[in-house]
């Protein structure tokens, strides 16, 4: 099986050195080093070049892939058919224990499995205190409120065990 950038670039978790990406309509054929065995492979980048896809960017790794890629490829960037590009920040992922008080009352006003289902994937027990408590404030159903209640319980347990 072929190893190329591409599969080496969805390898990786942390932000690429740089990053290259395609300004014209049409399909554009690059050189790049494989970060896996050094050779040289070509690829082909397609997809419009408003939107940004992950088929039209190349990312570089390391220092030598980015020389490799730019000496390689240089009528591109003297044509401007390649230019460097900056990804957009991504928000970091929030937490599941992160809730803002509108989040709360959505949570509450959502059907009973759901509400059930959101419970269980909460770990710390501030934020279903907090439920607890804005379920109260709304007059939520006792049914509800018990479900919050014994979530809350389990947590608080396995809190005093870690002790």
């Amino acid at each position: 099986m072929d190893m190329g950038s591409d599969v080496y670039s969805l390898m990786q978790t942390g932000k690429p050195l740089r990053s290259y990406v395609k300004t014209i309509m049409g399909k554009v054929f690059v050189y790049v080093l494989s970060p896996f065995d050094g050779k040289v492979e070509g690829r082909i980048l397609e997809g419009d070049p408003k939107r940004k896809l992950d088929s039209m960017v190349v990312d570089v790794w390391t220092d030598k892939e980015d020389a490799y890629f730019k000496r390689a490829n240089v009528t591109h960037f003297r044509d401007g058919t390649i230019v460097s590009y900056t990804r957009p920040l991504t928000p970091e992922q929030k937490s599941v224990n992160e809730m803002s008080d509108e989040e709360i009352v959505k949570v509450l006003s959502e059907p009973f499995f759901t509400l059930k289902n959101m419970l269980s994937k909460l770990t710390a027990v501030a934020p279903v205190y907090r439920l607890l408590e804005k379920a109260r404030e709304l007059e939520k159903s006792e049914k509800v409120v018990s479900i919050i209640e014994q979530r809350l319980s389990e947590l608080q347990e396995k809190e005093f065990n870690k002790e």
